[in-house]
This record gives structure tokens, sequence and C-alpha cells, in this order.
């Protein structure tokens, strides 16, 4: 059958982006977005696909450089979201990025579970996230012995408000 044919051919493809996107920051949100046609891709998918493969046609290598810098004491965690990205379950988009000094140690994307109300439900859900995974690195370096607090940074007034009800934590608002 040559659809699934090529629906095999687009599966192998979408899995190699997914392979090529853990050490290219770039990368994570499309082969997100790829994976969820892997059942039955759609002209949509593959238009992705192809538009991805362009991409990284023109773009095939990333270098990531890691300067020396002076040992550091504070972990921090950039996170952002988009309300109602998907059009068709209009559920809302969460990402952020984790570093120590200059170094970006891992960034994420990830569709959040519910479906916000506002975009400062959104962006809220995101800074939850972005708390998570924050902590979570703390706890890897204090298995290091290293005690590392974790800053957690927005760019949502409307999810800091909601934050300092909650008592989230210490969170800074970017101007």
């Amino acid at each position: 059958d040559a659809d699934a044919e090529k629906a095999a051919i687009f599966r192998g493809s979408a899995m190699r982006a997914a392979y090529l996107s853990q050490d290219r920051p770039d990368l994570p949100y499309t082969t997100r977005e790829l994976a969820k046609g892997m059942k039955q891709p759609k002209v949509r998918h593959v238009t992705s696909l192809k538009r991805l493969a362009r991409f990284l046609r023109w773009r095939s290598r990333l270098v990531q450089t890691f300067r020396r810098q002076d040992l550091l004491t504070t972990t921090t965690t950039w996170v952002d979201a988009n309300h109602a990205g998907c059009v068709r379950t209009r559920k809302s988009t969460s990402g952020g990025a984790i570093m120590i000094g200059a170094h970006t140690i891992r960034t994420y994307s990830a569709t959040q579970s519910t479906v916000s109300l506002s975009s400062g439900e959104a962006e809220y859900y995101g800074l939850v996230k972005g708390a998570a995974a924050g902590l979570g690195h703390q706890a890897i370096m204090n298995d290091f012995g290293i005690d590392m607090p974790v800053r957690l940074w927005t760019d949502s007034s409307a999810a800091l408000g909601i934050a300092k009800r909650s008592e989230l934590g210490r969170i800074r608002h970017l101007d």
C-alpha cells in the first residue's frame, strides 16, 4: 500500500528529527508537532517535515560553545507560554530554558495538559512547569553536593500576580 509506505517514511524522518533535537534548542517544538502526526500523518505534518528539512539544509550544524566561567551559585530558569497555540485543541504551549551563568543546559517545549481560559492562566501554568524543571535541576545539583538556588524569570505580569498570591516563590518580572 502506497499510503502505508509514505506514512512509514514520514515516521522514520520525524524520529530522526527528534533524535537531532536532543542537543539543538531550535528543534524540540517542531519535532513535538511532527510527533502528533505519527499515527496518521496528514498533509500539514508532511508540509511541516519538508519545511524542517529545508531549515536543516541551510542550518545543518549548531555549534554550542561553553566558555570558562567562574563557579556560579544560581540556576536561572526562563519561561514563556503561548495561549491556545493549537488551533484544533485550543491548548497552550509552555517553553523554557535552564541556564547556569551564560550556559544553557536544558531547553524544553511542551503542550499544556489543560485548556487555559486566558493568556495569564497559560503563562501561570508555564511558570509552574518552569519552577518544577528548575527544582529538578536543583535536586540534581544537590546530589553532587552543590547548593544552587533557583531564579525563575517570566515576562508575564499576570502570571507573576497569580504566583505571588499562590506563594510560588520569588519570581522576577522582565520589563
